[in-house]
């Protein structure tokens, strides 16, 4: 195991479960901030949700 492993994981012993959990969040979004295309995949399927509220019929919930 390499020195910034050991250091990381003699840190993590020393943690109280509550900040390991901050830190699981943590990793987890560097994680996916380094995957961006995921990201736009999800911003397009949301937005082709969303056309099924644009429609002429509710004109009143359109302007909300």
């Amino acid at each position: 195991m390499n020195a910034v492993r050991e250091i990381a994981n003699q840190l993590l012993d020393e943690m109280p479960d509550e900040m390991i959990e901050n830190v699981i969040s943590y990793i987890a979004f560097i994680r996916h901030e380094k995957k961006p295309h995921i990201f736009k995949e999800l911003e397009k399927a949301s937005v082709s949700s969303l056309d099924f509220w644009n429609n002429p019929m509710d004109e009143v919930w359109n302007d909300l």
